[in-house]
């Protein structure tokens, strides 16, 4: 059967398309015996006046009907036969087909297994049986059928691509893509093979060659909705956001009220920075079908950014009344907490990240820690997400210590070396994949991911210690760095960093460098570069336009050393920057920091709303934008308070 036009709606890190079944429309498998394959649309309409017609011919009849998607007339040609000859395999198939087209597949498996015992050797008996065992979620069942068919017709491309589609669901890819690439070496125009190696390969990652089999199926049906959305889907993935926008709105125009699409559609806008634009798609996509909880989704984490927490709560709860475990749905409830600062709650919501398909899960033998005591007991704490989260999360780990655990923690190999330092009596050990002996060891009474260390040590705000500090660099490193870049010179020693690659919330967390000018100019003052990966370009063109420089320590790569990077930080007396990575770690080594902050709320929330200060870094101030897009006020509040600071040093 064609595949159905229901695309996957899009809801953030890793999208994919549908290749769920439309029973929607006639598959060119079935035939009529007597007319050797050939369309029965080739021979028109036949009246229903005619009595003398054979079986063939009323056969003929009903399937034109069918063709034509006037069921009911089919439904009645079909019965008809059946009424003169009960047992008439083609008309028990073609009626078990529009059974499950008409969403009835219960009745499509009766009508078609009877079908099958009075001709068990047509394989599109066998490839459509698959197909309402498939309506049913029976993958397994429907496997053994699209085989049956294969061993009857080894060349079937239907049962080929159909076969490939649910292994594709099931995991097992490699035998799924072969699947896929016979049906396409047997029938080059086999648009579902196409479109289903075009889905395989983008759960792979391999965008290119999906985007070539989505091109390749649409040169052969070029306003097939579901293929143009699904094209979509890849293009938004291969970060080319205005062509992914064009295969929308192509979509539309063929299906102008799929909801899906309208939602995929406002989910690319919203990448763009266009959230009128988003905001509109996620209500139109809601209209058309209120029950769709990926809209609604949607529109809730929009509002979020956007600030309108209670909007955005709504749309939350509205999506857990439809679907009560969408666990983004849950962990954005968990965000607007964050937010609020309203602790306990925003815990129980942030749990819900290891109930997303998206985030990889990992296997341990030991008891997961549920805050009961652990006097003289191990505990693992396992490394999750990012450097800069694993960095906030750290701070936990001195409680962890204080509730008399002994302490294995886990982290990204370029951590150790700090965390050593840092956490006297520590366990301190690498991450691998496959996890190290130490990991899995039997002697580890309890293990728990670093980020739900929050949930007992953080539920209240008076549980944030009064500490500045719980990271420490090397001394000597921090030394040398200070004597190298003052050089004799009583200035202020200023790192900076402008730029996040992330990918949803990148473009507006990140400046550009010559939007620091006015700051960079205070005299008395030494900026350093702190942005992580390789600024040359952009320091040369800052420099050629503006007659500054930005030093930048060659010797230094904040990328593969960070226990270097933190004993740099450690050696400057101010860092600005925008939300990532460089924040974190001064704020973890006590060196005061200034956030730079966009309107747009990113989750998880840490930074929480209209503060200026946050309770994880007694040393970080905030210094927000009033208006999306635009750096100028931020910029104008550091020169006045940089100028300050300086002149105080005079």
């Amino acid at each position: 059967m064609s595949p159905v036009f229901q695309p996957k709606a899009v809801h953030g890190d890793v999208d994919e398309p549908s290749r769920r079944k439309d029973y929607g429309s006639l598959d060119d498998c079935l035939t009529v015996p007597g007319y050797d394959g050939v369309p029965i649309a080739f021979f028109g309409p036949i009246p229903m006046s005619r009595q003398t017609m054979n079986v063939s011919e009323t056969l003929a009849m009903g399937l034109a009907h069918h063709q034509a998607g006037r069921l009911k007339d089919a439904e009645e040609v079909y019965s008809r036969v059946l009424d003169t000859d009960s047992e008439n395999p083609e008309a028990l198939h073609l009626l078990g087909t529009l059974a499950l087209q008409t969403e009835r597949p219960d009745r499509a498996l009766k009508l078609i297994e009877k079908a099958i015992l009075k001709n068990p050797g047509e394989p599109s008996y066998h490839n459509n049986l698959g197909e309402a065992h498939r309506a049913f979620g029976d993958n397994a069942a429907a496997i053994v059928c699209y085989r049956r068919a294969l061993e009857i017709a080894p060349d079937f491309s239907d049962s080929l691509s159909n076969l490939g589609d649910v292994l594709t669901e099931e995991g097992e890819l490699e035998e799924a893509e072969a699947c896929y690439r016979h049906a396409i070496d047997t029938d080059a125009g086999s648009c579902e093979a196409l479109a289903g190696l075009g889905t395989l390969l983008g759960k792979a990652g391999i965008l290119d060659d999906a985007e070539r089999c989505y091109r390749q199926a649409l040169a052969i049906a070029s306003e097939h909705p579901e293929y143009l959305n699904n094209l979509g889907l890849v293009l938004k993935d291969l970060h080319r956001p205005e062509e992914a926008c064009d295969c929308f709105h192509q979509a539309l125009e063929a299906a102008p009220d799929h909801a899906a699409i309208h939602n995929n559609l406002g989910n690319t806008l919203e990448a763009l920075g266009k959230s009128i634009d988003a905001h509109a798609c996620y209500s139109r996509a809601i209209a058309l079908d209120p029950n769709f909880p990926e809209a609604s989704y949607n529109l809730g984490k929009l509002l979020m950014t956007e600030g309108r927490l209670d909007d955005s709560m709504a749309c939350y709860l509205r999506v857990l009344e439809i679907a009560p475990d969408h666990a983004r749905a849950h962990q954005g409830i968990g965000y607007i907490h964050f937010l609020r600062g309203q602790w306990r709650d925003a815990w129980e919501g942030y749990e819900w990240r290891w109930r997303d398909s998206d985030r990889r899960h990992r296997s341990f033998t030991q008891a997961r820690w549920q805050g009961e005591p652990i006097k003289d007991k191990t505990v693992l704490v396992w490394s999750e997400q990012g450097v800069g989260d694993e960095i906030f999360f750290a701070s936990m780990v001195p409680d962890v210590m204080a509730a008399g655990a002994h302490v294995v923690l886990e982290s990204d190999p370029r951590l150790v070396p700090l965390y050593q330092r840092s956490f006297q009596g520590v366990e301190c050990v690498v991450r691998a994949d496959p996890p190290i002996a130490r990991i899995v060891s039997d002697s580890i009474d309890f293990q728990i991911p670093i980020g739900s260390l929050g949930r007992w040590f953080r539920s209240s705000p008076g549980d944030f210690p009064d500490r500045r500090s719980y990271l420490s660099a090397d001394g000597e490193k921090t030394r040398a760095f200070r004597a190298q870049y003052r050089k004799g010179r009583d200035e202020l020693l200023i790192g900076i960093s402008w730029l996040s690659k992330n990918v949803e919330f990148g473009g507006d967390k990140s400046m550009t460098l010559r939007e620091w000018l006015p700051a960079i100019r205070i005299p008395g003052a030494r900026f350093i570069d702190l942005q992580y990966g390789d600024t040359a370009d952009e320091r040369r063109d800052f420099a050629d336009g503006t007659g500054e420089t930005l030093f930048h320590d060659e010797e230094v790569d904040s990328l593969a050393d960070l226990d270097v990077f933190a004993a740099q930080v450690a050696a400057l007396d101010l860092v600005i920057s925008i939300s990532n990575t460089t924040v974190h770690l001064a704020g973890a080594l006590g060196v005061p920091v200034w956030v730079l902050l966009s309107t747009v709320l990113v989750p998880p929330g840490r930074w929480m709303v209209e503060r200026e200060d946050s309770p994880w870094y007694p040393c970080l101030r905030l210094f927000r934008q009033s208006q999306r897009g635009e750096w100028g006020n931020v910029i104008e509040r550091v020169v006045r308070e940089l100028t300050q600071m300086v002149d105080i040093r005079r």
